[in-house]
């Protein structure tokens, strides 16, 4: 809400909208295009408006959001996350992977302040009335006193660490949204949490993958890995020796060992169809992970955020960071000759590597829209991009250029997810619009959502008999009535 009191919305790839009459309507008020993912939005006494953006950095208007200017003197680091003003007058940043910035020239410069904060992957900032400052990142709770200067982790009680979301109820108690543990509070202010999470349950699905027979697996945000013998009738959840933490990718090799990228808790694998799990970490430094996809030498490939690129030749036992180590790697994926790609945030970039990731080459340069978020093969070695804001890219010739394919497609969306069915049709999952499907190597697409009730599709996977499976983010998993999608 403004100073006069009108609604603000920030939107994931449409920009920013006002309603002037308690939301009957809404008004465009876009930062330089429609598909700037704003995280935050930050009103100011004096009429000023501060929108936090991620992968952008950091806009200004001074003109009830007619214009806008980024002010990003002395940011490092363009995912900006959260934003708070101080009682004093001064401003806190929170970025994805450098920590936190203040600014006591209404913006015009930026300074790291980042004592005591460990983990610089920050996600909410939020103030109490007394102007105590809590920090919600991927390493738990942390509390400033003295406006940002020095940070304390106030994290006892937290079953989960990462921490989504904060607030405050008009008891000055705090409230922590996790991933895996759900709702905690604390009435003193940070020193204890308890949880809070009678009646919860899970349907949040980050992944999903298909193995020989009808096996299934579904990793999820809170619950772990389930896995389904019976094309998805039945599931049972599988987490023996597994870490609570959200499992963001899964990948299974030629042997039939499992392997869950959790986004906290580094990789796990299963020799045994997911009876039991075993932590595989050594050498992998950043324990964020992604993304997962295994070469035809049987090489694994982790995706971490931010940290680029590891890599494990002998089954999980040993990791050895590659390249990109500033970004968040969202993708992997790997073509018939064993050739990788790979897309890194923030920027828009796609890059390949032909040494099994000893080196790697940019090469989406040919278009600058939305940053990749999903990458597919078919069986031709076409490989396809889904964006953020920018639909979906083809290229033929092992990413030397790149083609939109976007007929038919809501290109605003987000394209969190692309598979390709055993006939070639081309499949991807969108942020709010569900399921699209191309017959024609993506030439042209046909929304197919008969029966999907959740529009929300974050991860797509076909199984062995040609059945395609949608993983929503809220309605848990969906699966096509033919085997021949």
């Amino acid at each position: 809400m403004d100073s006069s009191g009108r609604l603000l919305a920030g939107t994931i790839n449409g920009g920013i909208f006002r309603s002037n009459d308690d939301g009957g309507r809404w008004n465009s008020i876009s930062i330089r295009s429609t598909r700037e993912a704003v995280q935050a939005l930050l009103p100011t006494s004096s009429g000023q408006l501060f929108a936090a953006t991620f992968g952008g950095g950091l806009f200004r208007s001074t003109d009830d959001g007619v214009t806008w200017m980024p002010t990003i003197n002395g940011l490092t680091n363009s995912s900006v996350t959260s934003l708070a003003l101080l009682p004093n007058g001064q401003l806190l940043a929170g970025t994805f992977g450098a920590g936190i910035y203040r600014s006591s020239d209404n913006g015009a410069l930026w300074r790291p302040t980042n004592s005591g904060l460990v983990d610089r992957r920050v996600v909410r900032l939020s103030l109490n009335s007394s102007g105590q400052v809590f920090a919600a990142t991927y390493g738990g709770v942390f509390r400033s006193i003295d406006n940002g200067g020095g940070w304390i982790q106030v994290s006892s009680g937290l079953t989960s660490t990462t921490v989504f979301a904060l607030a405050f109820n008009s008891s000055g108690h705090l409230f922590a949204g996790t991933d895996v543990g759900g709702v905690f509070r604390s009435t003193n202010e940070g020193g204890s949490w308890s949880a809070m999470n009678r009646g919860f349950n899970n349907t949040y699905i980050h992944a999903l993958a298909g193995y020989p027979f009808k096996d299934l697996l579904a990793g999820t945000e809170l619950l772990g890995v389930f896995r389904s013998t019976d094309s998805g009738a039945t599931w049972e959840n599988i987490n023996s020796g597994l870490a609570n933490s959200p499992v963001w990718a899964l990948a299974v090799n030629r042997s039939g060992h499992l392997f869950a990228g959790t986004n906290g808790a580094g990789v796990f694998r299963s020799t045994d169809n997911g009876a039991r799990w075993t932590a595989v970490n050594n050498g992998l430094t950043n324990k964020g992970v992604l993304s997962l996809t295994i070469n035809p030498l049987g090489y694994i490939f982790a995706g971490t955020g931010p940290g680029g690129v590891f890599r494990s030749i002998d089954n999980g036992q040993t990791w050895t960071q590659l390249a990109l180590k500033s970004l968040s790697v969202w993708a992997l994926a790997v073509n018939s000759s064993g050739h990788l790609f790979a897309s890194g945030a923030p920027g828009q970039s796609i890059f390949r590597s032909t040494d099994d990731g000893e080196t790697w080459t940019q090469v989406n340069l040919s278009f600058t829209n939305g940053f990749v978020i999903s990458l597919a093969v078919d069986a031709s070695d076409h490989v396809f991009a889904g964006t953020q804001g920018g639909g979906v890219f083809r290229t033929t010739d092992n990413g030397e250029s790149w083609t939109a394919i976007n007929t038919g497609l809501p290109v605003n969306y987000g394209f969190f997810s692309l598979a390709v069915a055993p006939s070639g049709n081309i499949f991807t999952g969108t942020g709010g619009a569900g399921v699209y499907r191309s017959t024609d190597n993506g030439a042209r697409w046909k929304e197919v959502n008969g029966g999907l009730t959740n529009r929300a599709v974050f991860a797509l996977a076909v199984d062995s008999t040609g059945r395609l499976y949608a993983g929503t983010y809220g309605g848990g998993v969906f699966r096509t009535a033919t085997t021949t999608p």
